[in-house]
């Protein structure tokens, strides 16, 4: 079983859904409308993503929970005032990014029994580009 699925559009550089099974993850808003994702498999597979809007605005968060009834995004998780992600850390989860629209991608995590959607939200484009691809575990060729 592959520990990462990675499907890009026709360019084969701008993701349409990325799923693993139990990695960790990291995001960090990098401007008004650009966040760069890490995400890493098995402490060696690493992928670097890049999620960027258009100039027709920021793109702004939303985040829903669904499972225990007082779960919260753990403490690794920074938000401006205005409810908008700054930073998110986490490990050993499960993850699900995908392009759903032409200005939103979802990205459903899970630890456990709770779940979060984290959806990015623009009312121009966003595009997820991929930045460096899966690097092989020591010792696998390609």
């Amino acid at each position: 079983m592959r520990d990462i699925i990675v499907r890009t559009f026709a360019d084969g550089r701008l993701l349409d859904e990325l799923i693993a099974a139990a990695a960790a993850v990291q995001i960090a808003r990098t401007g008004e409308a650009r966040y760069d994702l890490c995400v890493i498999v098995n402490a060696q597979q690493r992928l670097a993503l890049r999620l960027w809007g258009s100039r027709k605005g920021a793109i702004e968060t939303r985040l829903e929970c669904a499972g225990a009834a007082d779960a919260a995004m753990p403490a690794l998780a920074h938000f401006a005032a205005d409810g908008c992600l700054i930073s998110l850390q986490l490990q050993d989860c499960a993850l699900h990014l995908e392009h759903l629209s032409r200005g939103h991608y979802g990205l459903g995590l899970q630890i456990a029994d709770v779940a979060w959607q984290l959806d990015f939200l623009s009312r121009g484009y966003i595009q997820c580009e991929l930045v460096s691809p899966i690097a092989a575990p020591a010792g696998e060729g390609r």
